[in-house]
């Protein structure tokens, strides 16, 4: 898996070679320089810097604005994953290009935003870090939009939003500790600070008016996730009483048994307590029975002697007339 970095410049000659060469020092296959029509000393040092192994260089003859170098570094890129970062960063750290790849790289999201912590507005409640330039992606999930990408210009990052969002994209927001972003105030006077607000913030809001759509879309899926969480509480709701009325039925059969083995166990006890009383009837019944059937038997033998002797006495009364 090849990792491209892009790096576009405007009129960066202080930060530029720094930016440059630290991105350069790391895991990255290629880092993209797009210089964007700078007219200070940018492409002069970036063009002392092209000894770097890693370094592909497109100089453009004219600024053509940020959308457009963006799109022009995508398509010059050989990587499967792009990370872009700002040209006028200071205390960039491995840890920082680590922080933008690992969530990407692991499944965790589908874009990660990475937020650096030097800047005038808290990271937790600044309300324009989803504009941030420190971002990474996968590159088959922008190449269908890069020529809306290419004329955008500084609502680029507006329009890679809103993209994301109405497609159901994951989002990773991460806070890049350490790392330094000057804002224009700091780089130029508070007149061409203010006039390159106002710009930006023109060309953001037509992004936002041609892409109607697309913040429909965001709605619809933020309304459907919505949904969808309620239906899992609902369902989780229902499995937790589903459950708790199982556990009552089987409590209630499970007393029910008990109840049944104690009454079979007391019954059981009961006929075992019982046994020497009813074999005792038994035997003197038997005893009974066989005292009655001796008795007869006796009278019987009586009877049957008794007649035996007459039968004797009569026959020997018939032999001795006979004699006579």
């Amino acid at each position: 898996m090849k990792i491209s970095a892009i790096i576009c410049a405007y009129n960066e000659e202080e930060t530029i070679k720094n930016v440059v060469t630290t991105v350069s020092d790391y895991f990255f296959d290629e880092v993209i320089v797009i210089n964007d029509g700078s007219t200070d000393k940018t492409d002069e040092i970036v063009r002392g810097l092209t000894d770097l192994h890693n370094l592909k260089y497109i100089s453009l003859p004219e600024n053509k604005g940020k959308g457009y170098a963006m799109a022009t570094g995508v398509k010059n890129a050989i990587g499967e994953i792009i990370t872009f970062i700002d040209a006028d960063l200071s205390n960039l750290t491995e840890e920082h290009f680590s922080q933008l790849l690992t969530p990407l790289i692991s499944k965790e999201a589908d874009m990660v935003l990475g937020q650096p912590t030097e800047t005038v507005i808290n990271y937790s409640v600044n309300p324009f870090k989803a504009l941030t330039g420190q971002r990474t992606v996968w590159k088959s999930d922008i190449l269908s939009i890069l020529e809306d990408i290419s004329s955008s210009r500084f609502g680029v990052e507006t329009l890679i939003n809103l993209c994301y969002k109405a497609n159901g994209k994951r989002v990773k927001y991460i806070s890049l500790n350490g790392l330094k972003h000057p804002t224009k105030f700091q780089k130029t006077s508070v007149t061409n600070a203010t006039k390159q607000f106002v710009a930006e913030g023109h060309e953001i809001a037509i992004t936002l008016f041609k892409n109607y759509d697309l913040i429909i879309n965001s709605i619809m899926n933020k309304l459907i996730k919505e949904e969808q969480k309620m239906k899992t509480k609902e369902i989780k709701k229902q499995i937790v009483a589903d459950l708790n009325k199982a556990n009552e039925v089987v409590k209630e059969s499970l007393n029910d048994l008990a109840d049944k083995a104690h009454e079979a166990k007391s019954k059981l006890q009961i006929r075992t307590r019982n046994i020497p009383v009813i074999a005792k009837k038994r035997m003197q019944a038997s005893k009974k029975d066989v005292k009655d059937f001796s008795g007869q038997a006796v009278e019987i033998g009586k009877s049957t002697l008794s007649r035996m002797q007459k039968g004797i006495k009569k026959g020997s009364k018939i032999e001795l007339d006979k004699k006579q």
